[in-house]
């Protein structure tokens, strides 16, 4: 986003010029006409030269506007067990839902997962503490034997999210605990994805 702060207003300023230095296709005897022209003209290119002015401050407003996003990650540890793939989907600027499906580690073998986390995230900027809440489960795996349960956990994020306004990199990092009403395990993660609108 930094070279577009100084290619924009470059270009406004040039279009601007441009525009002034069209020929004039009045008569010669119409002054009062070129002369209303030139104005017209002159008008242009000070709107232009406002405009460059304040494209930083546009292009800020523009983006902090986006209410809705779209990722698509891959995540290590975290809420999705070993390995995942997940989407997740932000409104009304804070609040997202995440789905995946992933894998869970046990006694050599793999277990197929999936996961839901409703999430919401502090701030405006691209840059958020988030904090989580969900489910990790799977048809059958006996990792979830040390929990008491057969097949579905409680559990839960916080950390950071970096979302940039427009689209680009997506990136979480954060403590993500399982547990159920009679045990506790503390768990990390780690995402990397692209965001979109």
């Amino acid at each position: 986003m930094s070279y577009i702060r100084f290619i924009v207003p470059i270009l406004i300023v040039v279009f601007g010029l441009s525009a002034n230095a069209q020929p004039e296709h009045s008569s010669s005897g119409m002054g009062r006409e070129k002369s209303d022209s030139i104005k017209a003209s002159n008008r242009r290119v000070h709107d232009s030269i406002i405009g460059a002015l304040n494209v930083d401050s546009i292009l800020t407003t523009v983006g902090s506007r986006r209410n809705n996003y779209w990722a698509f990650f891959l995540e290590y540890g975290g809420n999705g067990g070993a390995f995942s793939a997940n989407i997740d989907y932000r409104f009304y600027k804070h609040f997202s839902i995440r789905i995946g499906i992933g894998t869970i580690p046990y006694a050599q073998d793999w277990f197929a997962s999936y996961n839901m986390v409703a999430s919401y995230v502090f701030l405006d900027s691209e840059i958020h503490p988030e904090i989580g809440m969900g489910i990790l489960g799977s048809f059958h795996s006996p990792a979830f034997e040390r929990f008491g349960s057969s097949n579905a956990v409680a559990t839960g994020f916080f950390g950071i999210r970096y979302q940039p306004f427009i689209e680009g990199m997506f990136f979480r990092l954060g403590y993500t605990p399982y547990f159920t009403f009679t045990n506790f395990f503390s768990y990390f993660g780690v995402s990397l994805g692209y965001s979109f609108n």
